[in-house]
């Protein structure tokens, strides 16, 4: 819960990564607190985090849903290697 409460000391493109995978889990109260965090991320540094090669599958499905809208994400979604074909 330290990663949704912004309290550890993590680069913006590891924190967006770490919270798109716990706004996927089987815990609801994990999910809203992941997702309500999310919400508050800069857009940078979902553009930061999707040019890792080591994007979670948990982000590209977040950015897909959610942030496709916005300039480059859409694109960087669709041209990373662990993109699912869905």
């Amino acid at each position: 819960m330290a990663v949704c409460a912004g309290t550890l000391s993590l680069e913006p493109e590891e924190r967006v990564d770490l919270l798109a995978t716990l706004a996927r889990d089987a815990d609801p109260l994990i999910v809203e607190r992941a997702a309500n965090a999310l919400l508050s991320q800069p857009e940078t540094a979902f553009r930061a985090a999707l040019a890792r090669p080591d994007a979670a599958t948990q982000l590209l499905h977040f950015c897909a849903e959610h942030m496709a809208d916005k300039p480059g994400i859409a694109d960087a979604v669709a041209a990373h290697a662990n993109c699912p074909p869905e």
